[in-house]
């Protein structure tokens, strides 16, 4: 008489069912890492458009009360923006990616478009500042 054996399976996992269950869970992280890093990236650019709106509002102020600084063609340093921006609390380590400049207008009265630029961020305000013939 043929006796036949039946194999039976064991609890646990085949080396495939492993293989196949790490993959997943790497394919999982890797796309959990791309969503985090594009999710800082929005949240950078957002607090950089702010700072930047911050220091371009600070430099429209100056502008408008006659501060002449901000009433002739120059190029905003970094430094500047930052002490522009200060006043609002924003953190003074976004400042360095900041650049501006201010560009006469002409117009009677006088205006300056000024501008302020960062990694994409651009924005810019054209202020109306005292002088001219009335």
């Amino acid at each position: 008489m043929l006796m036949r054996h039946h194999a039976h399976r064991t609890s646990g996992l085949t080396l495939v069912e492993a293989l196949v269950g790490t993959l997943l869970l790497l394919l999982a992280l890797t796309a959990f890492a791309a969503v985090a890093a594009q999710s800082a990236r929005v949240v950078a650019t957002g607090q950089l458009a702010g700072y930047a709106a911050d220091a371009l509002n600070g430099a429209a102020q100056a502008a408008q009360r006659g501060n002449t600084q901000y009433t002739q063609a120059r190029t905003l340093t970094s430094d500047e923006l930052r002490l522009l921006a200060q006043s609002a609390g924003r953190r003074n380590d976004l400042s360095a990616a900041l650049t501006g400049d201010v560009v006469p207008q002409g117009g009677n009265p006088p205006r300056v478009r000024i501008s302020i630029r960062g990694p994409g961020i651009a924005i810019s305000e054209v202020v109306t500042v005292p002088g001219g013939t009335p």
